[in-house]
């Protein structure tokens, strides 16, 4: 549960749901869906980023056991691959806008 620029009070109210929710029953956070860019350029800055589990280099779900017997799992999605510039440039070529 990582805080991004602007979620301030929203994260702070949906963490305090998911508290009082895990006490009674299975909750599951899916993280941010990191991009190929975000791990590149912000991993050795931002510690904040389990640039192991985006990888699969550890299990990308994660146990967090919080104060009153509540358990979060935290789910973090593989790196996401930005194709909508490869369906595009498709696009334009079928319609000979653009050339290869």
């Amino acid at each position: 549960m990582h805080s991004q620029a602007g979620e301030g009070d929203y994260l702070k109210s949906t963490v305090q749901l998911m508290k009082e929710m895990a006490t009674d029953h299975h909750v599951l956070y899916i993280d941010y869906a990191y991009s190929r860019k975000d791990i590149l350029v912000n991993s050795w800055k931002n510690s904040y980023i389990p640039v192991r589990r985006i990888l699969g280099f550890s299990s990308p779900l994660e146990k967090v056991v919080l104060s009153g017997n509540a358990t979060i799992h935290v789910l973090s999605l593989p790196p996401l691959y930005h194709t909508i510039g490869l369906v595009m440039k498709d696009f334009l070529i079928s319609y000979g806008i653009l050339t290869e």
